[in-house]
């Protein structure tokens, strides 16, 4: 079971609320706690509840939130108090700061803002906590990105795999954990020798060593690993999405860069993986309506506090479809990250063979496309598209 991070809510009645949900990078997940909004009340809970952290309101004469948030700050150390208020004066600036508060938050908040807050906050206070153990702490530079779909059959596990040998040609240390039908291992070539669910039974006391074990590598210097050797939905059923976060907790350590490839996420409990994500690739295509359809519908059942990780990437596009660019982006009402072009003859035979398309023809527009896809998640400028070509390939984000 995956450690909780507790996050106390004291919000005024008049306050629009936010969504406070998901998981940390380091795999705990938040849990939230409401209390009511009197002084007495919010002190007395941060002494029951315990939380690591209290986002408190400050625009109501109800409660003096400064003076509440300094009883915490020397009462309470564990605890790191956000002060969300309206009020931009630099004055209430200087309380909020005089009174310990970690974070000063300006209203309307939104869920995305109260979720970036945390995880900033979170991230300090690992390293305060790191610093009293006399713990030289690494900075966490490890991105998690999922791929995954509304729809099977778009190309997912290709894309993966491609990116992922795109990111490692950068110089950058990648894994691959295959949590789809083992088709990763296909398009690479590879024989894993054991997957996650053989490490189940021993979770509590997983480690690294265990996860090599079960790990083989590619010539591109891309590691692997699968979920399972024989995939079933029983067998995937079992596989939590707290236990990929501890997969996922673990490899963070070692690694520059994780791709997810996850199978279809059919079940409300299912989208909970997504919360270990840093970025979340949603695939699509522009060759039927359908697979619009539930694209759409899959961006509609993301959680709210986890949305503005999302890149929506539009895959074997042609000029030559009937849906469009700007049909696309208004059916999903999304904007569209990045367009891979098709390609209906290398990237089948790629398949087939098991040598994926951006070593076996690296110049190839498909390929092109690939690492400018790579370029965007490294945050490298991306280079400049001939105006004859930008039609099919643009980056909006």
């Amino acid at each position: 079971m995956a450690d909780i991070y507790r996050v106390l809510v004291a919000r005024a009645p008049e306050t629009e609320d936010f969504e406070v949900t998901g998981a940390l990078p380091d795999g705990r997940t938040i849990e939230r706690a409401d209390v009511s909004y009197v002084q007495d009340h919010i002190l007395a809970g941060v002494a029951e509840y315990q939380p690591h952290i209290l986002v408190l309101d400050a625009d109501s004469q109800a409660v003096d939130a400064f003076q509440c948030a300094k009883t915490i700050y020397i009462q309470r150390p564990d605890t790191s108090v956000i002060i969300i208020s309206g009020n931009e004066q630099p004055d209430y600036l200087r309380r909020a700061m005089l009174s310990g508060a970690e974070e000063y938050l300006i209203k309307p908040v939104d869920s995305p803002t109260v979720m970036r807050a945390i995880v900033d906050v979170a991230e300090i206070q690992r390293q305060k906590q790191a610093a009293r153990m006399g713990v030289v702490v690494k900075e966490n530079t490890c991105a998690v990105v999922a791929v995954t779909s509304g729809k099977g059959g778009v190309g997912k596990t290709t894309i993966a795999v491609n990116l992922g040998i795109a990111l490692a040609e950068t110089g950058k240390k990648v894994i691959i954990i295959g949590l789809e039908s083992g088709d990763a291992a296909v398009l690479m070539n590879l024989a894993p020798r054991c997957g996650i669910l053989d490490l189940i039974t021993a979770n509590e006391e997983i480690d690294a060593q265990m996860l090599e074990s079960c790990m083989v590598t590619h010539k591109s210097g891309v590691a692997f690993l699968t979920a399972s050797l024989q995939f079933s939905g029983h067998s995937l059923e079992m596989l939590k999405s707290e236990y990929i976060n501890r997969v996922v907790q673990i490899l963070r350590e070692s690694y520059d860069y994780i791709i997810v490839d996850l199978p279809l996420l059919l079940h409300p409990e299912d989208i909970n993986t997504l919360n270990v994500a840093d970025q979340i690739l949603v695939l699509t295509s522009s060759w039927d309506l359908l697979v619009l359809r539930n694209t759409r519908t899959f961006l509609d059942s993301i959680p709210e506090g986890i949305r503005t990780r999302v890149k929506v990437i539009l895959n074997r596009a042609d000029r030559k479809d009937m849906i469009q660019e700007d049909d696309v982006r208004k059916s999903l009402q999304a904007q569209i990250a990045a367009i891979i072009a098709n390609d209906s003859k290398l990237a089948p035979n790629s398949i087939n063979v098991g040598v994926p398309f951006i070593l076996s023809n690296p110049t190839a527009e498909i390929s092109t496309d690939v690492h400018q896809l790579a370029r965007l998640l490294t945050g490298e400028e991306v280079a400049e598209v001939k105006e004859e070509k930008r039609k099919k390939f643009r980056f909006f984000a």
